[in-house]
């Protein structure tokens, strides 16, 4: 007999009419609970339900033809889509099982052997077994203070996105940002006004972004973003989103007023930057010309860059636009600060 629950939200992945409708008949047949099927038929398909949907377990086709299920079980992965997968088969190869349970699925079934009441079985196991498994999961891969990705998971997901987008041949770009005056932020105004910085332009950052991509803090006061099936073009235009969106951000402190501005730098595959490491450093050089530059811009990684940075003088407040250098005394915020570069639109209170 079906409890009275609220229906479990399930998500089945598989490109095959015949599998889909076995699997869904024997969902439908089930006594032990009520069940909302999504259908996707592709991975991409299924990574953007499972990005937006509140889905409680995934079933998915080891079989699929655009890829094979583990690999897309390790994409869920390094997304952070940490939705539990059942993963189903025809295959009676202990390669497969072995290598399905490697991947990070929760369990493998049979498709000759399987049945309404076992299907049942397997979806609830795997949820309670996922709910402790969760919390460790967030535990290591994101940053407290943000909740985005730490730096550690972030790398691991560039390095094998940008793989799989060179072996596909897909664009994708890279965008690094880093927050303005933030030593001064914290020097003037105590390190509670830096995290509430730091959370208003992750918090942007992520709102500006689609499924897909991935957005990490690499540390301080740097994020970095990766930017899927995007070239030069498109990723200008994200970029400038986002900071014309944190340019029209004012931290309310106390009597003080502080404005948020950032500098970022974009780097794509199209310039020949096909693996992480050279895709990462052309845009962490660009945010820093965009520092130089003024702050408060995004400038596009150009092969003349890194002469222009590596004949910066000694000691020039340029080469290091944060480092405080050339200024005396306690400076006011208008002097801080500076004008923003873009147009200021309604500006939006950080309490």
């Amino acid at each position: 007999m079906r409890d009275s629950k609220p229906p479990i939200q399930c998500l089945l992945v598989s490109d095959d009419p015949a599998v889909r409708e076995r699997i869904l008949g024997l969902l439908e047949a089930g006594t032990r609970a009520k069940y909302v099927v999504g259908v996707a038929k592709n991975i991409d398909q299924a990574m953007e339900l499972l990005a937006i949907g509140d889905h409680e377990v995934c079933m998915v086709d080891y079989a699929l033809e655009d890829d094979l299920g583990c690999d897309f079980v390790r994409r869920l992965q390094l997304q952070g889509i940490t939705t539990p997968i059942l993963m189903f088969t025809e295959s009676e190869e202990d390669v497969v099982e072995i290598e399905v349970v490697m991947s990070g699925a929760s369990d493998l079934l049979a498709m000759d052997e399987l049945t309404g009441s076992l299907l049942e079985r397997a979806v609830h196991v795997t949820m309670i077994r996922s709910m402790a498994e969760a919390r460790l999961r967030r535990m290591a891969t994101r940053d407290h203070l943000t909740k985005l990705f730490n730096r550690a998971h972030f790398e691991r997901f560039a390095t094998t996105e940008l793989l799989r987008a060179n072996r596909c041949g897909q664009n994708a770009a890279m965008m690094m940002v880093d927050v303005d005056r933030f030593k001064t932020v914290n020097d003037t105004f105590g390190h509670s006004a830096g995290d509430d910085i730091l959370r208003t332009v992750a918090q942007v950052c992520q709102n500006e972004v689609r499924a897909i991509d991935c957005v990490g803090r690499f540390g301080g006061d740097e994020f970095v973003i990766l930017l899927m099936q995007t070239g030069i073009e498109g990723a200008s235009i994200v970029a400038e989103r986002i900071r014309a969106s944190i340019d029209g951000a004012v931290l309310r402190r106390e009597y003080d007023a502080v404005p948020v501005s950032i500098s970022a730098g974009i780097s794509s595959t199209e310039q020949g930057f096909v693996t992480y490491t050279p895709l990462f450093e052309a845009a962490d050089l660009a945010a820093r010309k965009a520092k130089q530059s003024g702050r408060n811009c995004v400038l596009t990684w150009t092969a003349e860059m890194q002469n222009d940075i590596e004949s910066a003088p000694e000691g020039d407040p340029g080469s290091d636009p944060d480092s405080g250098a050339g200024t005396s005394g306690a400076p006011g915020l208008g002097s801080l600060f500076g004008a923003g570069k873009g147009t200021q639109g309604p500006q939006t209170q950080i309490h």
